[in-house]
């Protein structure tokens, strides 16, 4: 089994193709746009970028994961339409699939809402600056996303899914989200600030860009 996935992790990343019902462990690195101390901060950026490059530039009327129904919300059978908005289902898969906590509330439904990172005290923290792996909650519209890196003193790249209807990122002003982190991992070494990266550098190792005037 391990020489199966070391051969299908190097042919994806030789070659970029999508496998179809395969995952890459946690275990197994993809390159990010960041130095090795921030792959090894923040695990679920990880699974982010996993997602982004399996699903690439697709639509998510076509994307086969239902992010919903992998955080245990059956009854959205869609990810289409801004009744079935799946940023914070996204998130949340994120953070559950390398193994740290999602939102932890007593209303189930609020791993589907991006507000909900402020309600739960117990296992996020509220932080000040957009550190790498950083949970970016808008203060304008109802959305969540991760911080990947910084733009400029003032913008921030941000990694997400429904963005543009796809996992994509983007960048926006610092000043128009509040920053969460999970505890279990905040510490000393998770406060470096995020690490100043350019778009084209982003595309060039295979993430995928979508225009930043887009609303969501």
């Amino acid at each position: 089994m391990k020489s199966e996935i070391a051969e299908a992790v190097s042919h994806y990343l030789t070659n970029g193709l999508k496998y179809k019902d395969f995952k890459i462990t946690c275990s197994q690195v993809v390159q990010i746009p960041t130095n090795n101390s921030s792959i090894d901060i923040a695990p679920w950026m990880r699974i982010a970028i996993r997602e982004d490059k399996q699903w690439k530039g697709t639509h998510e009327k076509n994307i086969k994961d239902n992010y919903h129904n992998l955080v245990g919300i059956s009854s959205y059978q869609s990810l289409v339409g801004t009744a079935q908005a799946w940023c914070a289902s996204f998130v949340n898969y994120c953070l559950k699939d390398s193994g740290y906590s999602m939102v932890t509330t007593n209303d189930p439904y609020n791993k589907v809402r991006a507000k909900a990172f402020k309600k739960d005290t117990v296992n996020f923290v509220r932080i000040e600056n957009p550190v790498y792996g950083a949970i970016a909650v808008s203060k304008e519209v109802s959305h969540v996303c991760f911080v990947i890196g910084r733009k400029n003193k003032d913008r921030f790249y941000r990694l997400g899914g429904n963005q543009d209807q796809m996992i994509a990122f983007d960048s926006r002003k610092i000043s128009t989200y509040i920053y969460y982190y999970p505890k279990k991992a905040w510490g000393s070494h998770s406060q470096q600030p995020a690490p100043i990266v350019d778009t084209q550098s982003l595309i060039d190792q295979g993430l995928n860009s979508h225009d930043s005037t887009s609303t969501r």
